[in-house]
């Protein structure tokens, strides 16, 4: 763990996010009252040697072509104009934030797009989703880990939005077994659970889900509830893919008697770059919950999360080779 100063680091997210890792970066200079133009910023990169790497990671088809482009190009031929200078790219992660998130995001950017923080920034859920994902990244010293609460802001965000949400417990953390886990989240959904449930492994933690979401009818009719099953997680981008594939649909959906399969999802602190997320979610993959839209849920944050807030807020923010 770490006390020293927050500087920019472009695989702070691993190399499918480094333009949100800078973007962050740039957030939190703002609150400390420090504005870096783009002169400044591509000054950054020349001297930290990051101009050979290329900001762009994904080829994806954008969702809004038309069937011919302007050129007479047919859909299949139209990719996504994606930016290949960082700068436009930080920028473009920047006004997707200010876009998409209006007053949540607590930031505005003026004059030659530098970033501004807001006069008198609150703890809010926005902050502490920043906040959790940079300090899990720097291995900053916190009075309490940042894996330790981001499944339970995720479960209240998730929460919010009128979905039944439980947790699953795993047996080195809480000494039960997998089956007994599974009954206990069965009581918390109020859904009947195979017992023993299979297929399933004999030394099982937690199947690849941690949290469990249920929209459904008390009607006494199984067919057909809704159930999605997923992991909550704040490691590096490239093991996105991995995280959110874990959970197998067919066993979850027998172990709860369903004959629909539940959906998979993944939620991160994080905020995931849009070719990423076209990359990653799909009708044989999954939902994607990132910063965007976790914090568009949250209504508050507790004393525990107000308290980790403070304590990343503390550290210093340099860029390690003092800005002129």
């Amino acid at each position: 763990m770490t006390t020293s100063a927050i500087t920019p680091d472009l695989e702070a997210y691993g190399r499918y996010a480094r333009s949100s890792a800078i973007a962050d970066w740039l957030e939190l200079a703002a609150l400390k009252g420090r504005r870096v133009t783009r002169a400044q910023l591509e000054d950054l990169f020349h001297d930290y040697g990051w101009t050979t790497k290329k900001p762009q990671q994904f080829i994806t088809v954008e969702d809004d072509f038309d069937e011919e482009d302007s050129n007479g190009s047919s859909g299949a031929d139209y990719y996504s104009d994606v930016p290949e200078l960082w700068s436009e790219s930080i920028h473009s992660i920047l006004l997707e934030r200010a876009d998409a998130l209006g007053d949540a995001w607590p930031f505005t950017l003026r004059g030659n797009w530098e970033i501004v923080a807001s006069r008198r920034p609150q703890p809010t859920p926005y902050l502490l989703l920043l906040a959790l994902a940079v300090a899990h990244s720097r291995g900053l010293r916190t009075s309490e880990e940042p894996t330790a609460l981001v499944e339970g802001t995720v479960a209240r965000a998730l929460s919010n939005k009128g979905w039944l949400v439980t947790s699953m417990g795993t047996s080195d953390r809480n000494g039960d077994s997998f089956q007994e886990n599974l009954a206990n989240v069965g009581d918390a959904l109020g859904l009947p659970v195979q017992d023993p449930a299979f297929p399933a492994k004999r030394y099982a933690k937690d199947a690849g889900v941690d949290t469990l979401t249920f929209v459904g009818w008390p009607d006494k009719r199984l067919a057909g509830q809704w159930l999605s099953v997923g992991q909550v997680t704040i490691a590096k981008s490239e093991r996105w893919q991995i995280k959110l594939l874990e959970p197998r649909p067919d066993h979850w959906a027998a172990y709860f008697l369903q004959n629909v399969h539940p959906v998979r999802f993944l939620a991160v602190p994080h905020h995931v770059e849009r070719p990423h997320v076209n990359y990653l979610v799909g009708a044989s993959t999954g939902v994607l919950v990132d910063r965007l839209r976790l914090c568009q849920d949250l209504t508050h944050i507790n004393e525990s999360e107000r308290q980790f807030l403070t304590e990343v807020l503390s550290f210093p923010v340099d860029d390690g080779r003092s800005i002129a």
